[in-house]
């Protein structure tokens, strides 16, 4: 959800137009989702998926981390913008095999249950984050929030990668 804090970011940390610069941000990141969206139709079926995962994930957190250490002025914001793009290829490259391996393990049954479950909770971790960061915000400089979610992206990839039954569910 922190995606969600773009707004927030431009327009606090980078003093940016909510008019301007925040669609910019977000046309950068939808463009960067996009391109590695197609370029994934290209790929094998026999990538790894975690390993995939895995990428994506540790260019997400790069990107929150390196975001929070910007200067606060236009060549930051530019810098904020190119970084953004790649940030947003990240986002079907965790995606996809998250995705597959639902529809590998769920039976037909239920999977049109559990997709619409998981997209819900998707969906609703974008309002959430809203929420809960415009208020932390007022406590927390917004890229101190970045720089948290960075870190706490690296902490889940150490615990992924330590977990036996999601490395045993991705090798099948």
């Amino acid at each position: 959800p922190t995606t969600v804090l773009y707004p927030l970011m431009t327009t606090e940390y980078f003093k940016g137009s909510i008019k301007t610069d925040v669609p910019i941000v977000e046309v950068s990141l939808s463009l960067g989702m996009m391109i590695a969206g197609f370029s994934l139709t290209f790929l094998s079926s026999k990538y790894n998926k975690l390993l995939s995962a895995l990428v994506g994930i540790s260019l997400i957190s790069g990107i929150f981390t390196l975001s929070a250490l910007l200067p606060s002025n236009k060549i930051g914001f530019i810098i904020f913008v190119m970084i953004n793009f790649i940030a947003g290829m990240g986002i079907p490259i965790i995606e996809a095999p998250i995705q597959t391996l639902i529809q590998q393990k769920i039976s037909n049954k239920n999977l049109g249950k559990v997709i619409s479950f998981y997209l819900m909770m998707i969906g609703i971790s974008g309002p959430l984050g809203l929420v809960v960061g415009s208020v932390w915000s007022r406590i927390v400089p917004i890229n101190a929030m970045f720089l948290t979610s960075g870190i706490l992206l690296i902490v889940l990839i150490f615990f992924v990668v330590r977990d036996k039954a999601i490395l045993q569910d991705f090798k099948k």
